[in-house]
């Protein structure tokens, strides 16, 4: 508060100067005044009085410098001053003032933009009460982790442990609302959550309220709760929103509340349901039930993550030994932070420490440049210094120089992370929680300004601290040659910093283009070209028997091959590099193979694909034996399947599997419903969770015998695939009247989008890497330029002594390479140390891949060579008379 206090006063002296200066004459005169009237009682003349008042309380000029002093006005003063004469140093060199706030707002503004992304995304990424005391659960059965939690499982978890405030489950889908007459129903993401969800999140309704007991059970009355930005989309934020309905299958949803803005943001939520109210009274009561189901848990107060996972543990072995053939597993247990920020976590560390770099290159390379300029100003600093001047007073100009720099960058820089935050949110990729939640905050401008203050301080340091050991009369009798030696060391070691850190972020963009470059040399198992791809979702309709849902995708299939420019066309469920592919858990299911049990007791696990009789032949996927589908491949036929040959070498090595039957089921194999399926082919592996996806492992059953509520078109086409998009919708729509279409891109999209974090951590990389290559190499070049200009004479008098100008060449060619090489080995050494944090983001590149340090070597050594190759040729062209008669 006192220095709150003290900087108000500050303030309010500087902008009114002259009140404050009346004040302090009113002051002074009302205590001399008073002593003069104690002396008048005494019985002194007014006048004697008056003389000995003002003799005793001494000079007032003074005592209002004093006090001037005291309150930290003329340090404010000294400072404006000093600021002042700065600026018009740095207009008398607009060139340099121009290079080095551009350079300081570069590496100003990437800091800033990336901080806007860490501070969003890893310091305060989700918008929860006490977002430490969340965990995430998943269920670990058999060895697949990260399975989907068992109802039952999570109803024993929540009456079992004593460390949790509460529990509870919920799952994400997309579902169609609409008008029952509506052709083109609204398509809202919603997470169906259990009882209790709200309270452990620890967030209260901006309007409303959430679910009561009697709403979180089965056959409740249907309630929602909508996101604030479907509020305003849809509603435009009117408080008349809550009592009114939405309609779905025939069936009116209540609206009773509206999260705050933010609350959904994250997990892309825009509408919550009950979950008890969408699913029957009966699958509650069965143990295998997840309907793709996790659990988030709050942590009571005291309890660690440690002494939790311990109970939890406990609780899954004695529900495993209870429920031996049905139970779950076991409990999986992360913080809810770290599930959500993980993936991301490695690329912006990288990122963060890739733009601290650039910053560190920026100001060695300004500092460089101070140097210089300080060699010419050397004189000036002489005289003021002879003239009385304090070291400390020239130190400190020298500093608000400096600072006055950074804070030209730091305004310049603001505008560039304003650009750069929206580049980096673009970006990012598509189904990212954060894309929507990155901005310029007052986080950022806080960090900008201690930034700015950093980096002034930081650069120009070295400078002011030069100019502490100037010696005065050397420098007055020989003007700006006495010192240069400590000068050029300190911009050998500046140079050796800035080729080193542009060494260690070129080895990093490297190993990422390297990677990249082996990723998308990994053969998909399909062709991805001239294919178009779009979602659709049945709305009414998903209510219907399978039959009839099967028959209604097999018509809009049928539709859509009539249409010119199709050559084929099929839909799957779930689709190659889909959200849903791209899960590492999507869609496991275990299996058996008939009368062949596994070896070591426990069932093997594959994923499993629905589709439509020409998906094979629409993505060319190629055919290893049998056969693939046919529509007499249908609910009323017996099931058959088609296995990846994977599998097949896997589990039928020197084998054929034609003919092998199988049993495919979610955790028990005893259950009646669970029935044999025939394999009937056996076709090439398709990648289809992502190009680095461990295996394939994929089975492949008939949509018609598998029909699902949702499936993604695939269009092989001769033209353009999206010019086909408008068409190939209306076709859905024609035999799905109400059934939303969503997510309209080509295969080629998908798989770029499935690279998107490893692509966007590839380009920033890039671009700060060529950013340091450009600064480092201006740096070398400045310094040999300095080296040369300081050393004219010594080249004149080598000249005059017989040198010839190859020998000159190699001379300022050597002193500039011996940097380099010193930079470029101390930026190897710190990549050998800083590469382990890349080790996730690589694919089919060693951190310490031996082609990539040797090509950076070389590549910095050209450049290294060609910026000191244009100063040496300056000094070859050196007259020794011209040099000789100058000394």
């Amino acid at each position: 508060m006192k220095t709150l206090k003290r900087l108000r006063f500050w303030l309010r002296a500087i902008a009114h100067r002259s009140r404050t200066e009346g004040d302090m004459d009113t002051e002074l005169r009302f205590h001399i005044e008073a002593r003069a009237e104690d002396l008048i009682r005494a019985g002194v003349s007014s006048e004697e009085a008056l003389r000995r008042a003002r003799m005793e309380f001494g000079g007032v000029d003074k005592t209002k410098e004093e006090c001037r002093e005291a309150r930290g006005i003329n340090l404010l003063e000294s400072l404006m001053q000093d600021s002042r004469y700065a600026l018009r140093m740095l207009r008398k060199s607009p060139g340099f003032t121009a290079v080095a706030v551009l350079t300081l707002a570069l590496g100003i503004g990437a800091n800033t933009a990336i901080f806007s992304v860490v501070d969003a995304v890893l310091l305060h990424p989700l918008p929860y009460k006490a977002p430490d005391r969340l965990v995430w659960f998943t269920e670990s059965i058999l060895d697949v982790p990260d399975n989907n939690v068992s109802w039952l499982d999570m109803q024993d978890w929540k009456s079992q442990n004593n460390v949790f405030t509460g529990i509870a489950g919920y799952s994400d889908y997309k579902i169609a609302f609409g008008e029952r007459d509506s052709s083109n129903p609204h398509l809202l993401a919603a997470r169906f959550v259990s009882d209790g969800y709200f309270d452990i999140m620890g967030v209260d309704p901006l309007l409303g309220r959430t679910f009561d007991q009697k709403e979180n059970s089965v056959g409740g009355p249907p309630v929602a709760v909508l996101s604030h930005s479907l509020w305003m989309d849809d509603f435009a934020g009117n408080p008349a929103a809550i009592g009114q309905t939405l309609e779905r299958n025939n069936k009116s949803w209540t609206i009773v509340g509206v999260m705050p803005a933010g609350f959904g943001a994250i997990t892309h939520t825009q509408i919550w349901l009950p979950f008890e109210q969408v699913v029957s009274k009966q699958n509650l009561t069965e143990r295998q039930f997840s309907w793709g189901m996790y659990a988030v848990g709050r942590l009571k107060a005291g309890v660690t993550f440690e002494k939790a996972r311990v109970n939890m543990s406990a609780i899954s072995l004695r529900l495993e030994h209870q429920y031996p053939k049905t139970t779950g597993g076991i409990a999986v247990m992360v913080p809810l932070e770290r599930r959500i920020v993980g993936n991301i976590r490695p690329a912006l560390l990288i990122l963060s420490a890739a733009v601290l770099f650039l910053l560190l290159i920026a100001c060695a390379n300004i500092a460089s440049l101070l140097l210089v300029k300080a060699a010419g100003r050397q004189k000036e600093i002489a005289v003021r210094l002879a003239l009385g001047a304090g070291k400390w007073r020239v130190f400190r100009q020298l500093i608000v120089e400096s600072l006055v720099l950074s804070l030209g960058g730091a305004i310049l820089g603001l505008l560039l992370a304003v650009w750069g935050t929206k580049l980096v949110a673009a970006l990012m990729p598509a189904n990212s929680p954060f894309a929507k939640v990155i901005s310029l905050n007052s986080s950022a401008l806080l960090f900008t300004l201690a930034l700015t203050l950093l980096t002034g301080l930081l650069f120009g340091l070295a400078p002011a601290l030069m100019s502490l050991k100037m010696n005065l009369q050397n420098s007055l009798k020989s003007g700006v040659h006495q010192v240069h030696g400590g000068r050029n060391r300190a911009h050998r070691v500046l140079v050796i910093t800035e080729v080193g850190l542009a060494a260690a972020l070129l080895i990093g963009a490297g190993l990422m283009m390297r990677s990249m470059v082996q990723l998308f040399r990994v053969a998909p198992g399909f062709d991805t070209h001239q294919l178009l791809t779009m979602d659709a979702i049945l709305g009414r309709a998903s209510i219907l028997p399978r039959p009839q849902v099967a028959l209604l995708f097999d018509q809009a299939v049928a539709r859509i091959q009539q249409l010119p420019g199709v050559e084929s066309v099929a839909c799957a469920s779930p689709a190659p590099f889909s959200d849903i592919a791209l899960l590492p858990s999507w869609n496991l299911t275990f299996f058996a193979i008939k009368g062949r049990p596994p070896a070591s007791g426990t069932p093997w696990v594959v994923h499993t694909v629905s589709v439509s009789p020409d998906y094979f032949r629409t993505l060319r996927v190629p055919l290893i034996a049998g056969r693939t589908f046919t529509p007499a491949d249908n609910d009323n036929s017996l099931p058959v399947a088609v296995i990846d040959q994977e599998i097949a070498q896997r589990y039928w090595p020197g084998q054929n599997p034609i003919g092998s039957q199988i049993k495919l089921a979610v955790r028990d194999f005893n259950d009646p419903s669970v029935k044999a399926v025939t394999i009937v082919g056996v076709v090439g592996t398709v990648k289809a969770g992502g190009l680095d996806a461990a295996f394939g492992d994929d089975i492949y059953q008939p949509q018609d015998q598998q029909p699902t509520g949702g499936a993604t078109f695939l269009v092989r086409s001769s033209v353009a695939p999206l010019s086909l998009a408008h068409s190939v919708e209306s076709a859905i729509h024609g035999a799905m009247p109400d059934s939303p279409v969503y997510h309209v891109q080509t295969m080629d999209e998908m798989v770029q989008a499935s690279q998107a974090t490893r692509s966007l951590s590839l380009r920033l990389l890039a671009a700060f890497s060529l950013g340091a290559l450009l600064l480092a190499a201006l740096g070398l070049y400045g310094v040999i330029s300095y080296v040369v200009s300081q050393s004219t004479n010594e080249i004149g008098v080598r000249m005059a002594l017989g040198a010839q100008r190859t020998n000159i060449l190699r001379l300022v060619l050597g002193q500039g390479m011996r940097m380099a090489l010193w930079g470029i080995g101390a930026g190897i050494v710190a990549a050998l140390a800083l590469t382990w944090l890349m080790a996730s983001l690589l694919f089919g590149v060693a951190a310490k891949d031996p082609l990539t340090f040797v090509g950076v070597t070389i590549l910095l050594a050209i450049v290294a060579l060609l910026a000191c190759y244009v100063p040496a040729r300056r000094a070859m062209r050196v007259d020794p008379m011209v040099a000789l008669r100058y000394e």
